[in-house]
């Protein structure tokens, strides 16, 4: 949606969330999806990155990484569901770390058979958004796979929350830079003085490419998706101030409060007062127009 000069001012004006620390993560769940040799069509194994990973965390902090190794397109869904199981059951605050090959449609690795399979991120929203609800709104998703910062297109759309935050590259990287770049993430998190921007800024650096880590927190999306929806609905002279009441439920239910009452406290957001100044910013420019 392109914005005249009147409606950026106005959304400048718009209410927004409450600033604070949103991100924890109390375990790391590494989906390892990548290819295999295959003798027949000569093709050679990927570097096991997921593995180095995790050797890497469990020096730097033991048990807090658990890693699956996936040989199929199944593997890889059934692990993401394993993981709910597990937060629901442990209480835990994850971070989904997936190493896959990635591109802009979804992510693929290994069928088992020694051919290819693809998952496209509109079939792993739904994964996606039962592990956020099984850790409260706290799922942290970092796709390490070329163009994973892609995937951010399965969380634009309303409905549960598919994560708080996803983190992925914004291009092709070679596995070297990847495995640099992802330490230095981990490195800087576990540190705890940064905000999810700064450290992603740091990883990038550190990957030394011309690829950027680029990290997107779900609330502030889904709010300016929510502003840009009531707005759009003023435009068409069709915003009334009964709208706040259904779109108040919609942020509520996207943000998991009427599950978790205690995240009205994280990520309250008025969305009357939203509405309210969209409805009367449409009358008043309705009038304006009407009396040319």
């Amino acid at each position: 949606m392109n914005h005249t000069p009147g409606e950026l001012e106005l959304i400048e004006r718009m209410p927004n969330l409450r600033p604070q620390a949103w991100l924890a993560a109390s375990a790391v769940w590494i989906v390892q999806w990548l290819h295999e040799a295959d003798p027949a069509t000569g093709r050679t194994e990927d570097r096991q990155t997921g593995v180095e990973l995790h050797q890497w965390m469990e020096a730097k902090r033991p048990n807090w990484a658990h890693i699956v190794i996936c040989r199929s397109k199944a593997d890889t869904i059934a692990a993401i569901e394993r993981a709910t199981f597990v937060a629901t059951e442990r209480k835990l605050k994850l971070i989904l770390h997936i190493e896959a090959h990635g591109c802009e449609t979804g992510i693929e690795g290994t069928d088992g058979k020694g051919g290819v399979e693809q998952i496209e991120w509109a079939e792993l929203r739904a994964s996606f958004a039962r592990l956020n609800a099984a850790t409260k709104l706290n799922l942290l998703i970092f796709m390490a796979s070329c163009t994973g910062f892609a995937g951010i297109g399965a969380l634009v759309e309303f409905g549960r929350a598919p994560a708080l935050a996803l983190v992925g590259s914004d291009g092709v990287i070679l596995d070297k830079q990847l495995l640099e770049g992802v330490k230095e993430f981990y490195r800087r998190f576990l540190t705890g003085d940064s905000t999810l921007h700064e450290i992603a800024s740091e990883a990038s650096q550190q990957a030394g490419a011309t690829i950027w880590f680029e990290p997107e927190v779900f609330p502030t999306l889904a709010r300016e998706s929510l502003i840009d929806a009531i707005m759009e609905r003023g435009r068409k002279g069709r915003l009334m101030q009964r709208d706040a009441e259904v779109r108040q439920a919609v942020w509520d239910q996207m943000m998991m409060i009427d599950l978790f009452p205690e995240n009205g406290e994280r990520f309250s957001l008025d969305v009357h007062g939203i509405v309210s100044r969209a409805v009367s910013f449409y009358g008043l420019t309705k009038r304006s127009h009407g009396a040319e």
